[in-house]
């Protein structure tokens, strides 16, 4: 009979192979991990520790007490021939190498000893309902079964011992060689079950390892099936903490949470302005702001080369300036001025009459005259540089009175009616001081006006201050009689009375300021307006 698993020969009674531990009737066939195992029903040794050895092995020191006894007894005073002591070896145990030992060893334990094997099969059959090694106790109770042959020599010593004192030394020497020859039985008993035990456990460890082996590969499978790959199971484990780490933060920095910030404190708002600040700008002062960036005119290179109506922006650009020097940049941006301010004459423009007389006029003042209204400076003011007409100053002969004056009259009527198409609704009114025939100083509107001495040549070269020198006559050097003043070929009144107050002031062909006339005759006028 042969191993179904290892293929090894074994006895004929056999329930286990002693080399691979596989049981005799049928091997267990392997299960997955899920299904549990019936020990009892397959016959399968689970991985338990090991039994401790029989106390069979205590056969051997008993074996040899027993031959030494045996010795001892021919030690007796009797009568035995001379023959050799017959010495015999202690038996060495069989190497578990040798399978054809083993086997042999296996057959005398069942030819001599019939009755232990039914004590080993209990024992087999007891192990897989244990999970744990037995008891000492059991192996004491075990001790006298498995040493019946030693018990046998023992009893049979009385018997020996009981005789009538006659046994000879032949039948010691009987004795001693059949108690040697028990104790050689006996200890290739011992080593029989010994080897028989070991197949067991190894057959035991085999059987477990593969079962463990191949629970290894169904868990393998399992994992395999589940198509997760360890670095993504890992990854999402991460991912989870950090999401949960970042809700624990959150709460706890929240308001509701331990760690929250403290409060801020509520800003202050601040009462309304009293007017001292300016105001934010508002949509509609960016739309009104766009809108004058939009219509402010293009720069050209003359006066000339400008209509009425873009001289009247620029002008009015130049007025709404927060300072004179700001004025003059944007004057000068358009070329009504030097970079500096200064005027030179060159800043020309002509002023066609209704009844085609053309006169040019000139850039005299920058931001020089204030509005009769109180709003402030007008932007550009003109001066003609020849004369638009003749007429007498005051027929009646009245000097001296410029606010009650027709030559006033004229120019604030009929020539406004003479201007060009449009130019008279762009003029801007200014407010004019004039002496009186008493020598006192009056106040008056004009659109359109007669020079004052002090315009022309200074306050300091004339008796009244009727107004401040324009820059044009200024940058001149006009300080007198003056070509600059020779703006006509006959005189052309001012509206300046002389100091003695008995005739009305002219300028001379020459360009001297100081003659005076008859107010009752007529010469030419020079008139100057704003912008």
């Amino acid at each position: 009979m042969r191993c179904k698993k290892c293929g090894e020969e074994l006895p004929e009674r056999a329930r286990f192979c002693y080399v691979c531990g596989a049981p005799v009737d049928e091997a267990p066939v392997p299960r997955r991990l899920e299904e549990p195992l019936d020990p009892l029903a397959a016959g399968a040794v689970p991985l338990v520790p090991l039994a401790p050895p029989p106390r069979a092995y205590s056969l051997e020191p008993r074996a040899r007490r027993a031959a030494a006894r045996g010795d001892l007894r021919t030690n007796l005073p009797a009568i035995r021939p001379q023959e050799p002591v017959v010495e015999t070896p202690a038996p060495e145990p069989p190497a578990e190498e040798e399978p054809a030992k083993e086997e042999a060893a296996v057959e005398v334990v069942s030819e001599t000893e019939p009755a232990a094997e039914p004590e080993v099969e209990k024992e087999e059959a007891q192990a897989p309902e244990k999970d744990e090694a037995p008891e000492p106790e059991q192996d004491e109770a075990q001790e006298p079964e498995k040493d019946e042959t030693s018990g046998k020599d023992e009893a049979q010593e009385p018997e020996s011992e009981q005789g009538d004192g006659a046994e000879t030394a032949a039948e010691k020497v009987e004795a001693a060689k059949a108690a040697a020859k028990a104790a050689a039985v006996a200890a290739k008993d011992a080593a029989a079950n010994a080897t028989i035990l070991l197949g067991k456990a190894k057959g035991g460890l085999a059987t477990a390892g593969d079962q463990l082996k191949e629970g290894c590969r169904n868990v393998a499978d399992d994992f395999e099936g589940s198509h997760v790959h360890p670095a993504a199971l890992a990854g999402g484990i991460v991912v989870v903490a950090l999401l949960v780490l970042t809700v624990l933060i959150g709460l706890g920095t929240s308001w509701i949470g331990p760690f929250a910030l403290p409060d801020e404190d509520v800003p202050v708002v601040e009462p309304p302005s009293d007017g001292s600040i300016d105001p934010l700008p508002t949509e509609e002062d960016a739309a009104a702001a766009e809108a004058a960036e939009a219509a402010k005119p293009e720069a050209r290179a003359t006066v000339a080369e400008y209509s009425w109506e873009e001289l009247s922006k620029i002008s009015a650009l130049i007025a709404e300036a927060p300072s004179d020097d700001e004025g003059v940049k944007i004057a000068a941006e358009y070329n009504l001025c030097a970079a500096d301010g200064s005027l030179d004459g060159t800043q020309t423009k002509d002023l066609e009459l209704a009844d085609g007389t053309t006169v040019p006029v000139i850039v005299a003042g920058i931001r020089h005259d204030q509005k009769a209204d109180g709003s402030g400076v007008a932007g550009v003011t003109f001066v003609a540089r020849a004369p638009v007409g003749r007429q007498a100053f005051n027929p009646s002969g009245e000097v001296g009175s410029w606010e009650s004056s027709p030559v006033r009259s004229w120019l604030n009527q009929s020539l406004m009616g003479e201007l060009p198409e449009g130019l008279a609704d762009l003029i801007v009114p200014v407010t004019k001081t004039s002496t009186a025939g008493d020598g006192s100083l009056r106040e008056t509107s004009d659109s359109m006006w007669l020079l004052a001495c002090s315009e022309l040549i200074g306050t300091d070269y004339c008796r009244f201050d009727e107004g401040a020198q324009y820059r044009f006559f200024s940058d001149m050097g006009v300080h007198g009689e003056s070509t600059y003043l020779a703006a006509s070929e006959d005189y052309w009144w001012l509206r300046t009375v002389t100091s003695d107050l008995a005739w009305q002031s002219t300028v001379t062909p020459n360009g001297s300021p100081r003659s005076g006339r008859n107010p009752i005759y007529e010469y030419d006028i020079v008139p100057g307006f704003c912008l």
